[in-house]
């Protein structure tokens, strides 16, 4: 018996996700935050990205697929997101894009770039529960800014900076996210688990 390793069954039936449209704004917030288009970065095993991407395309995940080293590139929305983690028995997980690369050649640069990112767009700052805070790890290569406590520290500081216009009288928390900075120019990159 031969097995080919991009050999997949049929996807399962696709589910709905009713539970995820909660909110004070009704149905129509809920199908808009829905049809929100996000760069999503699916990360596999290293030499199973075409398996990885065939697999995307059986689950019906709609998008235009851009096959990169580890993984695949593809712009989704909330419900893409949430079918990869939950049915992909090939991605190991997904990244959710905050914003586009930007120059950072110092901290302060770093800091005040991060501030402007739409981090409202892509976590729940408002909520109080601590399986809503974003867990922060941070990377650095071939980069200036090569301290990753540093980095972890001013993606915390702009997530707290957001939540406190969002809501003035909230004390400081610590939130969390994932930072990476890399390249011999000190290109900067802000991205979040799923």
């Amino acid at each position: 018996l031969k097995f080919h390793a991009c050999h997949l069954p049929p996807p399962l039936r696709t589910p709905s996700f009713p539970h995820m449209a909660t909110g004070a704004a009704g149905p129509a917030a809920t199908l808009a935050a829905r049809a929100l288009r996000r760069r999503l970065f699916v990360v596999g095993t290293p030499g199973l990205e075409r398996c990885l991407e065939r697999e995307l395309q059986a689950l019906r995940i709609p998008g235009r697929f851009e096959v990169q080293p580890g993984g695949v590139a593809v712009d989704g929305t909330n419900e893409s997101l949430w079918r990869i983690a939950l049915q992909s028995r090939v991605a190991e997980s997904v990244r959710l894009r905050v914003g586009d690369p930007f120059h950072a050649p110092d901290e302060r640069a770093l800091a005040s770039r991060l501030k402007t990112l739409p981090w409202e767009d892509s976590l729940d700052l408002d909520s109080e529960h601590p399986s809503a805070i974003p867990i922060v790890k941070a990377t650095s290569s071939r980069s200036r800014l090569y301290h990753t406590r540093l980095l972890e520290d001013a993606a915390q500081a702009a997530m707290d900076v957001t939540r406190r216009r969002r809501r003035p009288s909230a004390e400081p928390t610590t939130p969390e996210a994932s930072a990476t900075a890399a390249s011999a120019d000190a290109d900067a990159g802000v991205g979040v688990r799923v």
